[in-house]
């Protein structure tokens, strides 16, 4: 494809992109979690997600996708908790993601824009406030505050051109978050629920998640 036609095609990808982005909490299962670690623990973990999406956001509303545009998102990330106190556990993420865009060109032909690296980091901090044991089983119920930092590239470019939001491995901008979660084990069943609100704040080119 011509240059000139590329950057009009990534231009108009800036205003047309596929909603959402994985954050570094996502397959974060243990920090969601009510119970805590425990005191003077340490835990290294490392996890895997692979994510696809086709559909397109605009001011938050889906619109349609004539350009059959799809994103295609591997993520690994690496996790350290440690029990700072019996009931609280500190948790930090930092993930290498690749993300390719494509987007259906001229003809039959479709245009691929890659973007790869380490993406944004994040610090949590996760207290257990209540806490109850039976036989064979326990309810925990936790609270989480946590802030995503921009430690991923937001200016990656294909050919000269800055790709896509969309295509870029960090958000560039700082995203608290906040999380209660429980769980519950009853002899070898275990149960968790969590409810987790992210704040997306503006990155350095005046972009956020929620536009």
């Amino acid at each position: 494809m011509p240059r000139c036609q590329k950057h009009l095609l990534v231009t108009g990808l800036l205003f047309a992109l596929l909603s959402g982005q994985a954050e570094a909490q996502q397959g974060g299962i243990e920090l969601f979690s009510g119970e805590s670690l425990g005191a003077d623990i340490l835990r290294v973990s490392a996890f895997h997600a692979y994510e696809r999406r086709t559909k397109v956001s605009r001011h938050s509303e889906i619109v349609d996708n004539p350009q059959d545009l799809r994103l295609q998102e591997n993520t690994t990330t690496l996790a350290l908790d440690y029990g700072l106190l019996p009931r609280l556990t500190i948790n930090v993420q930092m993930p290498v993601t690749h993300r390719e865009l494509r987007v259906r060109g001229t003809g039959n032909g479709e245009i691929y824009l890659r973007g790869y690296g380490i993406g944004d980091a994040s610090f949590a901090a996760k207290f257990t406030f209540f806490k109850q044991d039976w036989k064979q089983g326990a309810l925990h119920l936790g609270a989480i505050v946590g802030l995503e930092l921009p430690t991923g590239d937001v200016s990656q470019r294909d050919e000269g051109i800055r790709l896509p939001r969309a295509a870029q491995p960090g958000s560039g901008s700082w995203d608290p978050f906040f999380a209660v979660s429980a769980n519950s084990s009853l002899n070898r069943f275990r149960f968790d629920a969590f409810l987790h609100v992210r704040v997306n704040t503006k990155n350095r080119y005046e972009f956020d998640s929620g536009e």
